[in-house]
């Protein structure tokens, strides 16, 4: 009986990786990203616009041989108006196409894969000639790069259209294993990937669990300079931490609050100046999972008030941040569960006095562009 179970599964198996590579599949990855930051005072007004893309595509032309292209590109512009001088601008944009292709192999219930391609990426950057100087006119630099690329990664199918892909890559051969590069890649096709999102029974995210998270850092250093018949001294230490505890008030509803603090501490001897930078946060939160699936998205909204202070003078800068966003989340057991962020929209504003006001806003969307692990702790009965 049990062999005969064993080979059902083998079967199954075979079956799904049969379907998931046969041609006419695909996988689609990567996001796209806009920052945009302004900043003003008495003086001068700045802004600075960040575009960002980063796209993946690929089809099966044969059963396990997939052909594709990744197409990334940045650009970041920047405007500095004077009161009293000429406007400032300067850009750079980089590109980068890298054609490949992969073969793929079963083993169990992941794929596991190796290709090769070309990569051809170029920078340019274009400035205007620095405020203040004689010379008038433009500065423009260009360059270009051609490598080939080798990679070898695995794929771990989540549900019928999403998959896990990690994988490493060189310019050369060997494949050191240095770097994983993880995200989710979206299977398109008439087949997807054959696995099923059903229900789960996990209690992860019951009414009463809690998650608490957070962590510390401590950094010191000290320079001795000696000479002239003189020695001076200057140390430096830097010590932060930070906490989250959130609860589920009800199911699939989690309320939660983090908390900061960070100090860096400067002294010289002999005393030449002294001075201690201190920085409080504090940003309540709440986030919603959108079904009772194992793999299950989420809303999450967020507000962050940070205020960063001179001990040694009434100088205070403080900020507010407003952020939505849309995850995804995968139970892994009724303690573990691997979240990730799909989309992000973020508003921030920066108060350095009256005048000097910096606005920053962001919108983002990628399929998984980082994952983190949280344990859950179980509420009472």
């Amino acid at each position: 009986m049990r062999k005969k179970l064993l080979l059902t599964a083998g079967l199954l198996f075979s079956g799904l990786a049969q379907a998931q590579t046969q041609k006419g599949n695909g996988i689609l990855g990567g996001g796209i990203g806009f920052d945009y930051s302004q900043q003003t005072n008495s003086s001068f007004k700045r802004i600075e616009l960040s575009p960002s893309l980063d796209l993946v595509y690929g089809q099966f032309v044969a059963k396990d041989w997939l052909i594709g292209a990744n197409v990334q590109f940045a650009g970041q512009y920047n405007r500095i108006s004077p009161e009293q001088a000429n406007e400032n601008r300067d850009q750079r944009n980089r590109g980068l196409v890298n054609p490949f292709f992969r073969r793929y192999w079963a083993v169990g219930s992941v794929l596991v894969f190796a290709g090769a391609g070309v990569s051809a990426g170029f920078d340019n950057t274009q400035a205007d000639a620095p405020l203040g100087s004689a010379t008038t006119g433009k500065v423009r630099t260009t360059s270009y790069s051609v490598s080939p690329t080798v990679e070898a990664g695995a794929t771990y199918f989540l549900s019928n259209r999403l998959a896990l892909q990690g994988a490493i890559s060189s310019t050369s051969l060997p494949v050191l294993a240095g770097d994983i590069n993880l995200g989710l890649v979206y299977w398109t096709g008439p087949t997807g990937t054959g696995k099923d999102n059903s229900n789960t029974k996990l209690t992860t995210t019951q009414a009463g669990n809690w998650i608490v998270e957070g962590g510390f850092s401590a950094f010191g250093n000290k320079q001795v300079i000696s000479g002239a018949g003189e020695t001076r001294e200057a140390r430096g230490t830097t010590f932060s931490i930070n906490t989250s505890i959130g609860r589920f008030i009800a199911k699939n509803t989690l309320l939660g609050i983090g908390l900061g603090f960070s100090t860096n501490t400067q002294t010289q001897t002999p005393t030449i100046s002294n001075s201690t930078y201190q920085t409080y946060s504090i940003a309540p939160y709440v986030q919603r999972y959108l079904s009772n699936r194992r793999l299950t998205p989420f809303l999450r909204g967020a507000v962050e008030y940070s205020s960063n202070r001179v001990t040694s003078s009434d100088q205070r800068v403080n900020g507010i941040q407003g952020s939505v966003g849309l995850g995804l989340a995968y139970l892994i057991s009724n303690r573990f569960m691997v979240e990730t962020s799909l989309a992000n929209a973020s508003y921030q504003v920066v108060n350095f006095d009256e005048k000097n006001r910096v606005h920053v806003a962001s919108l983002s969307a990628r399929l998984g562009s980082g994952f983190s692990l949280r344990y859950v702790i179980a509420g009472r009965k």
